[in-house]
């Protein structure tokens, strides 16, 4: 059978017969999504792509270290989906495309503060999970750097000037004595859903690097246009020293402006490169890939212009890490 095109024989590998056909969401350009109900609950069914996650079992079998951190720490307020087993996983491969099935959370948007609380909560959560590497060069950012100064290579492209530039200037901010931590890799508002807790979603990149990355991804994502909002990176930060409850060492703590800048010059070096070399992972067409990455870099503009603002910021919530500078 194939189970691409009957995706409710796919469930019923998981012991679960849907009330109706699985119903394919339009959300995401990476994997292959359904929705459906089964006695009146709803259930995510899900596909990994092959060409994203070359190693799928990887990434689950991180997603069930993060789900083992959970089950033994007492964290009322924030929760990770479960994902239902089937032959003692938490997947099945069928058609050779591992699917995997996990409780439906209603979407409700975070504030910052809930966001930046939920992401401190589960890097603190996971801190001693262990992990194994699953996407290969994700977040390398040195790579990313070293692929667009090739691709443009005799190109007059001011985006690639200015972007090369910021790149090699941020690499001394994350020297080989900075802390490597479990972090989420994907950290953005988007991947926190409100309701009776606050759920974490989106696994699939968990990952160690710096927590500096994490906190970049979130304050980013919270003012994707325009002059950065400092009441929503207040609120943000203020919750994600909540949930941290002062794990991170000074070094790192003095990373996490640097980690905002990171986050958006990745981005566009990667949209960038997209629009160079017309591939599209993204799933974008060029001048889309082109535009997000002048977007990107007017917001990398905006943030280090805010220098001193988002800095005085951080030592407000994290003020342990300055101590040694009074």
């Amino acid at each position: 059978m194939d189970f691409k095109s009957h995706p409710a024989a796919v469930c019923r590998l998981f012991g679960i017969v849907p009330d109706s056909s699985p119903e394919m969401l339009g959300t995401g350009h990476i994997n292959s999504t359904y929705k459906l109900t089964s006695d009146g609950t709803a259930y995510i069914l899900q596909s990994l792509n092959p060409a994203v996650f070359p190693r799928p079992e990887t990434v689950m079998s991180n997603i069930a270290a993060v789900q083992k951190a959970f089950s033994h720490r007492d964290c009322a307020d924030v929760a990770v989906p479960e994902f239902l087993s089937a032959g003692g996983r938490n997947y099945v491969i069928a058609d050779g495309r591992l699917w995997r099935m996990y409780r439906f959370a209603e979407p409700g948007t975070a504030d910052c503060f809930t966001a930046g609380l939920a992401f401190g909560t589960f890097m603190r959560v996971i801190s001693d999970a262990e992990l194994s590497p699953a996407l290969e060069g994700y977040h390398d950012f040195q790579s990313y750097l070293l692929r667009l100064e090739a691709v443009s290579s005799g190109a007059e492209n001011e985006l690639c000037v200015t972007l090369a530039g910021i790149g090699r200037s941020l690499a001394e901010c994350f020297p080989p004595s900075l802390p490597l931590r479990n972090i989420h890799g994907d950290a953005k508002l988007d991947n926190v859903i409100t309701g009776k807790v606050s759920t974490v979603i989106d696994l699939d990149t968990v990952m160690k690097s710096y927590a500096a990355l994490d906190y970049g991804d979130l304050i980013r994502s919270l003012c994707p246009a325009g002059t950065p909002d400092t009441n929503r990176i207040r609120a943000a930060t203020a919750g994600f020293a909540e949930g941290l409850q002062g794990i991170l060492s000074p070094g790192e703590v003095r990373s996490l402006y640097s980690g905002i800048l990171r986050s958006a010059c990745e981005l566009a070096v990667r949209y960038l490169t997209d629009f160079l070399t017309g591939e599209g992972y993204f799933g974008r067409t060029r001048a889309q890939c082109h535009e997000r990455a002048a977007a990107l870099t007017e917001q990398l503009r905006s943030y280090m212009s805010t220098e001193n603002v988002i800095i005085g910021i951080v030592r407000e919530y994290f003020p342990y890490a300055f101590q040694e500078e009074q």
